[in-house]
């Protein structure tokens, strides 16, 4: 990618006519709004920000299907902590916490709904979603220290991480290696700060970390992602950082640190690979997402702080779907940013990062 700078910062149709005859304005196209600013070439556009199913679209056989199924008030986005994609990026889920629930919005047949709710086996804090390659649906439940797990229909099938997780946050699965990752998040007094590793099947095969500052240690780790080599970045929250370990479980190397330029974090939260192996790294505390290199060097930043639908309160997850659509979780605004990586290049990405990025708002 070329120089950049950090991001700091449908109406109706008329339905006919009033008159024959009467004359009408074109209305102008509005304008993107992306990133970065000119005159560097534009990466990251917003597209819309999800909220109910009527922002899906859907038109009129939504409309229609809504007259005889009216939207109920928790068929909404609230509180957002957790995002997961389908295998075939067609079904985004989203976990909402504190309000007891997870949706999953159908992108390809624009619906939502709510899943994980079989009866006698919901979770009660579902904190965070992921998928298998099997289209099985993984639910972490920090208030009862279990993962749920759920088949396509939605039908329970196990728990996972009975007797060994007490609050179980973040969620990653390696969908070749089949394992699943979950972030024990820790309390303040605690000393639970570390990832547990399990199979599929639920087998607890290791645990990586422990409480500390230290290389390989965590102080209230948070996100979760896997790369193409089955590498696991871990956000280290606290130590404002981001840890990565191989598909054994050992160290291979740290980058990040406090502050808030270009590389640094002040709370680093979600985490997702785009195509062409860059990293997003979702920071809450600036409110936006900078795109590090493979060396992780850091090439640009998109979102900034505000209410408007396209800029971020307080985001922490991601999830990045194979045509490179981003989608970010804002806890604070109660919805999901839907951004698109474009007019990029894999040669581009994993190029000379430049020495430093100078800010600046998104183009508009």
């Amino acid at each position: 990618m070329t120089r950049s700078r950090l991001a700091l910062s449908a109406l109706l149709p008329l339905a006919a006519l009033l008159a024959a005859g009467c004359a009408t304005t074109p209305k102008a196209p509005a304008q993107e709004i992306v990133w970065p600013l000119p005159p560097d070439p534009p990466r990251v556009k917003w597209v819309r920000s999800l909220v109910s199913e009527q922002d899906l679209g859907g038109g009129a056989g939504r409309s229609f299907r809504r007259l005889l199924v009216p939207e109920r008030p928790e068929d909404r986005i609230d509180s957002p902590t957790g995002l997961a994609l389908s295998p075939d990026g067609t079904r985004l889920y989203v976990a909402c916490g504190p309000r007891g629930r997870v949706l999953e919005l159908d992108l390809a047949r624009s619906r939502l709904r709510r899943v994980a709710d079989a009866e006698g086996f919901a979770p009660t804090m579902p904190f965070d979603v992921a998928v298998d390659g099997a289209d099985r649906l993984y639910v972490a439940d920090s208030a009862k220290g279990l993962v749920w797990v759920y088949d396509r229909t939605g039908t329970f099938l196990r728990h996972v991480g009975k007797g060994v997780l007490e609050r179980p946050t973040g969620l990653a699965i390696d969908r070749t290696r089949q394992v699943l990752y979950v972030v024990e998040g820790g309390e303040a007094k605690g000393q639970n700060h570390q990832v547990e590793v399990f199979s599929l099947q639920g087998e607890h095969l290791r645990t990586i970390g422990s409480r500390g500052g230290a290389p390989g240690q965590f102080n209230f780790p948070a996100r979760l992602a896997v790369d193409a080599e089955g590498s696991l970045y871990v956000a280290d929250t606290l130590n404002f950082r981001v840890q990565v370990f191989d598909a054994a479980g050992a160290l291979v190397g740290t980058f990040g640190s406090q502050g808030s330029a270009p590389g640094q974090f002040l709370k680093v939260k979600g985490l997702a690979f785009d195509t062409f192996g860059n990293l997003h790294a979702v920071d809450s505390e600036q409110s936006l997402v900078q795109i590090l290199n493979a060396r992780h060097q850091p090439l640009m930043a998109y979102g900034g702080r505000g209410y408007r639908p396209e800029l971020m309160l307080v985001p922490s997850p991601i999830v990045i779907d194979a045509s490179n659509t981003i989608y970010v979780a804002d806890y604070g605004a109660n919805r999901v940013n839907q951004y698109q990586l474009f007019n990029v290049t894999k040669e581009e990405s994993q190029g000379e990062a430049p020495p430093g990025a100078s800010e600046g708002k998104p183009q508009q």
